[in-house]
């Protein structure tokens, strides 16, 4: 978990909380369901950076060292994808849906 908590423990722009926010306004969505797709967004949105920066060879990340430069990219790959699966084990049906189709547009 070291390569993601690497990344997303350095602030980013909030636009993810924001997109977050105007989805769930938009729809309605309770309190629980929105810190869902908080979560959804920035874990998808975090382990596609990790997996990024490794093809694209980026040394730098939100001001230092990217995670791959520091855990190695094995690890860093491995790591990606296994917070995405977590992730899909403590969803229902219909939003590990639409997070694989998130996955599909985003790769």
């Amino acid at each position: 978990m070291e390569p993601y908590l690497h990344l997303s423990q350095r602030p980013g722009s909030g636009s993810r909380s924001t997109l977050a926010d105007t989805v769930a306004n938009r729809y309605g969505l309770d309190t629980e369901s929105r810190a869902l797709l908080r979560e959804v967004l920035e874990v998808l949105h975090t382990s596609s950076m990790l997996v990024d920066d490794v093809q694209d060879g980026t040394p730098m990340r939100r001001g230092r060292a990217a995670a791959h430069i520091v855990y190695g990219i094995g690890p860093t790959v491995c790591c990606a994808y296994t917070v995405v699966f977590k992730l899909l084990e403590k969803l229902d049906a219909s939003w590990q849906r639409a997070v694989v189709t998130c996955l599909r547009e985003l790769h």
